[in-house]
């Protein structure tokens, strides 16, 4: 899995594949933040990398 959030747009690649490509203004806020998310479920990430 890969993903990009540049200012108010955000996408999602799984195994290459787009999965997401959203718009919204809200995403403008969480500048500077990064965060892995997973409710209710165990989640692993390796590999992680933050790109400026």
């Amino acid at each position: 899995m890969a993903a990009s959030i540049i200012e108010t747009n955000a996408k999602v690649w799984v195994d290459g594949t787009l999965y997401h490509d959203v718009t919204d203004n809200t995403l403008a806020s969480i500048a500077g933040y990064t965060g892995l998310y997973t409710p209710s479920s165990w989640g692993e990430f390796d590999n992680v990398v933050v790109m400026d």
